[in-house]
């Protein structure tokens, strides 16, 4: 069912987007696809952020000393971004496309 997309995540994804392509054909559009999300770096302030589900976690259990070990490749990167940048992201994307 999924083809060549490697996860359902992805798939249906890839799904949404091609139904805005099709029926916002005369409607001003851009796609924005972040990274994993995790609480802010500034605003509204420094780890906003309302719940503390996947890298979030890890990210504040590392922080406040709870995780001391983490079992991963060392050569991995984590592909996260905070949310405030994506956020910046979105609005500066859609005043980019509605001044076009």
């Amino acid at each position: 069912l999924i083809g060549k997309w490697p996860n359902t995540y992805a798939f249906t994804k890839t799904v949404a987007e091609d139904a805005v392509r099709k029926y916002g054909r005369d409607l001003p559009l851009c796609i924005v696809r972040p990274s994993i999300m995790i609480a802010t770096a500034h605003e509204p302030f420094p780890g906003w952020i309302n719940n503390l589900y996947g890298p979030t976690g890890v990210v504040l259990g590392a922080g406040i000393g709870l995780l001391r070990t983490l079992h991963c490749e060392s050569t991995f990167v984590a592909d996260i971004i905070p949310a405030d940048y994506v956020i910046n992201n979105i609005l500066a994307a859609a005043w980019d496309v509605s001044v076009q």
